[in-house]
């Protein structure tokens, strides 16, 4: 993972994502939580962007470093309007 050049998508990492988001981050009664989720998903490539910096690839680092920025941007974002039908 330290010397991936891209995003990292580690396939055992994505699997304990996917389960955390379906336990902490699907709606509930309606309630939208993309905004957590973002966050926490933002969280966690800016960490991984710091151990890739550490590990001397600062390509994989930025690559890292802006998906977190577009998951931050997640946050600020309004939450989508539900359809009504």
């Amino acid at each position: 993972m330290g010397q991936e050049q891209t995003v990292s998508n580690n396939k055992t990492f994505r699997g304990y994502s996917n389960k955390l988001d379906e336990i902490y981050f699907r709606p509930k009664d309606g309630e939208h939580r993309e905004r957590q989720r973002a966050f926490a998903h933002g969280v966690y490539h800016e960490a991984i962007a710091a151990g890739k910096l550490l590990s001397f690839n600062p390509t994989g680092a930025k690559a890292e470093h802006d998906r977190a920025m577009e998951q931050f941007r997640r946050v600020k974002s309004p939450p989508p309007i539900p359809d009504d039908d």
